[in-house]
């Protein structure tokens, strides 16, 4: 039983598994009891921090700054370019 409380594999191979397990023979009673409980998904945590978005402005300096990186990129990849051909 221990077994089947751990497991967290695909729930639809879960059902198949558990509908032969409760007919095979010699399977303890507590196993068959518990495999024939559905399962449901646990609820949520209360008190766990909402996700929020990002405003659009934060969205605006994210996305300037990223750009400013691969510019920076660019920039070097195109000078050490110009150098290697001018070697």
């Amino acid at each position: 039983m221990e077994c089947w409380k751990q497991w967290a594999g695909d729930i639809h191979v879960r059902r198949v598994l558990a509908a032969v397990v409760r007919r095979a023979p010699g399977v303890p009673e507590a196993t068959r009891v518990f495999l024939q409980t559905p399962r449901r998904r646990p609820p949520a945590r209360r008190g766990r921090p909402r996700k929020q978005a990002h405003t659009r402005e934060e969205l605006r300096r994210i996305r300037d700054a990223a750009a400013a990186t691969v510019r920076a990129g660019r920039l070097r990849i195109t000078a050490n370019t110009a150098v290697l051909k001018n070697s």
